[in-house]
């Protein structure tokens, strides 16, 4: 990465500011407070945006940096070359979380990218704004000795020598795989193969239930009987009706006859043939031409009895004479008496047995005509009387069929019922069937899932116990590596007067000398700021490789330095550092050295 331009609208003393960069060292001079220390700041505020963070009571960064001259313009971009392209950095320190924007400079074109905080991280390598600040941004290296410095180094120390990457840290790395081992463990269902089995005996045992005769479907044949059952009751209903139709109107033409019913055409034509019978033989008795005979003897004898007695019989003969007439009178009277009442009964009887059956044959003499057509009114009487009772007979066995028919019917729905109760039954079977079934696809899923995520616990497993392996076995490879850069420097920046670096896993450091090993702290400032620059440097290779590495940041680094120390360094920078270097000064002796060693250099006023 590499930083082209820059321009501030408002940051700190800073105002409308614009400044253009080299490719390679970049000498900002200028005497103290003349921005350059806010410059380096707000080149770390773009990247990083303007932290709120106060450190032992101290203002923030955002505070401190908030313009005194209109604070509400609180902003600035800059232009930097990342892997072969050009980007515009931008932020509004106003705006949280600051405002990112990063738009991409191509060739009459140019457009914000979607995910600046991406893009970002990977222009940063990844590091944090703490490891920013330890490595390739700093102020004076002998503020940088102490814990945030040291604590920093280890850190990248540690993940450089477990993982080879600066970037992984093994520990946190361990953290995860154990973190997601447990999270697989809670995605483990135990019990999914017992339930699977279970599920499968009832989807079988329901199977084999909805299998039995008495659970087949047969709701149509007995809808279909129960629809024929209904057609046919309607039809005998139908038939009823009409009968009751005809018997009511034979009945009203029975009626009209002036029967009412059958037992009284057979009782009216019995008793009128009773009385016609009766009537004869009354008429027989009172016109008896014998008892009319024998009341006229009667008569004739009394009177000859009368007539003799009084004319030609003596006393002796002349009392029996009239008894005997007297009695014959009597009897030939009480004969006649008879007769005569015999007669007016006859004639009573007759009218009466005349009206009685005058409504049936209208003003006839009563006589064997008038009783023919009698009879033949009382067979037409008797037909319609027949034919009702003929009617009435299908009724009945329309009835019986009607009640047959019922009663089929009324069975059919019970078994249309129980056949609907055992459908519903069946659905429920199904029902109950199709959960599980689904339930063992969810199951079988669930099953699959396990043996997956047993694999990758497996997986893990084994990544854990290979990176704790390699960990081990490549931790000290990489620190004797680490070493062996830093002593490298050491001895190109110190003139070799030292030979190598040996950092301990609590940054204990010590220097190999002709006189022996020579702990740090007990070495001069100018000496210490070499040892940590060469440690810094060492540090920066690991986390940026050498092909693309950040802007190194040096702010009133060599203060601590003599003409030779910092000679040393800028020719060992000049010669090792293949990226930007920014070197912030309020002196001229870094200029006056890169003249005199003919280091090629752009100079910044501020």
């Amino acid at each position: 990465m590499k930083i082209k331009k820059i321009h501030i609208d408002g940051f700190g003393k800073l105002h409308d500011f614009d400044i253009e960069l080299g490719d390679g060292i970049n000498v900002f001079c200028g005497q103290n407070e003349a921005g350059k220390s806010t410059l380096h700041l707000f080149i770390r505020s773009v990247l990083y945006g303007a932290s709120n963070k106060r450190r032992l009571g101290a203002r923030s960064i955002y505070e401190r940096m908030r313009p005194w001259k209109n604070p509400e313009v609180y902003r600035g971009r800059m232009e930097i070359e990342f892997e072969r392209q050009r980007y515009m950095i931008e932020r509004d320190f106003n705006k949280a979380p600051d405002d990112l924007v990063i738009m991409e400079l191509a060739e009459g074109a140019s457009g914000p990218v979607k995910e600046p905080e991406e893009l970002i991280k990977r222009m940063l390598n990844g590091l944090s704004e703490t490891a920013y600040v330890n490595t390739v941004s700093a102020g004076q290296l002998s503020a940088a000795t102490g814990k945030d410095m040291a604590n920093e180094l280890r850190k990248y120390s540690s993940n450089v020598s477990t993982t080879m990457n600066p970037k992984l840290s093994a520990d946190k790395a361990l953290e995860y795989l154990s973190k997601e081992k447990e999270a697989l463990n809670a995605k483990l269902d135990t019990e999914a193969a017992k339930e699977y089995n279970k599920v499968l005996t009832e989807i079988k045992r329901i199977e084999a239930e909805l299998e039995l005769p008495e659970n087949e479907n047969r709701i149509s044949e007995f809808s279909e009987t129960a629809d024929k059952l209904s057609r046919e009751g309607e039809e005998i209903s139908d038939s009823i009706d009409n009968a009751e139709s005809e018997i009511a109107s034979h009945s009203e033409a029975l009626k009209e006859k002036g029967f009412a019913d059958e037992s009284e055409i057979y009782g009216i034509s019995k008793r009128v043939h009773e009385d016609y019978e009766a009537l004869n033989a009354l008429k027989i008795k009172a016109y008896n031409g014998i008892s009319f005979a024998i009341a006229v003897i009667l008569f004739g004898a009394a009177a000859g009895a009368a007539f003799y007695g009084y004319r030609y019989a003596d006393e002796a003969v002349r009392l029996p004479a009239y008894i005997g007439g007297a009695a014959a009178a009597v009897i030939a009277l009480g004969l006649s008496i008879r007769i005569s009442s015999l007669r007016r009964r006859y004639r009573t009887e007759k009218e009466l047995l005349t009206e009685e059956i005058k409504p049936y044959i209208g003003e006839q003499s009563l006589d064997d005509e008038s009783m023919k057509a009698f009879d033949e009114y009382i067979g037409t009487a008797g037909v319609i009387s027949g034919q009702i009772n003929d009617i009435r007979a299908k009724r009945e066995i329309l009835g019986t069929e009607q009640r047959k028919l019922n009663d089929d019917y009324a069975l059919c729905l019970d078994k249309l019922t129980e056949q609907q109760r055992k459908k519903n039954g069946v659905e429920e079977l199904l029902a109950r069937l199709n959960l599980l079934r689904s339930r063992e696809v969810e199951l079988a899923r669930v099953i699959s899932d396990n043996k997956l995520v047993r694999e990758k616990l497996e997986a893990l497993q084994l990544a854990e116990e290979t990176l704790t392996e390699l960990a081990s076995d490549i931790k000290n490879a990489v620190g004797t590596f680490i070493n062996k850069e830093a002593s490298e420097m050491v001895s190109a920046i110190t003139d070799n007067s030292y030979d190598s670096i040996s950092a301990g896993q609590s940054f204990d450091i010590e220097l190999n000398s002709k006189q022996g090993m020579i702990s740090v702290s007990d070495m001069s400032a100018g000496t210490t700021d070499q040892v940590y620059l060469a440690i810094r440097l060492a540090t920066i290779r690991f986390i940026t490789g050498e092909d693309d590495p950040m802007p190194l940041m040096l702010d009133d680094s060599f203060n601590l330095y003599d003409d030779k120390r910092l000679e040393a360094s800028l020719r060992f920078l000049a010669k090792s550092y293949k990226g930007q270097i920014l070197i912030f000064t309020c002196q001229d002796r870094e200029e006056l050295l890169m003249d005199k060693l003919g280091i090629s250099y752009k100079r910044i006023k501020m």
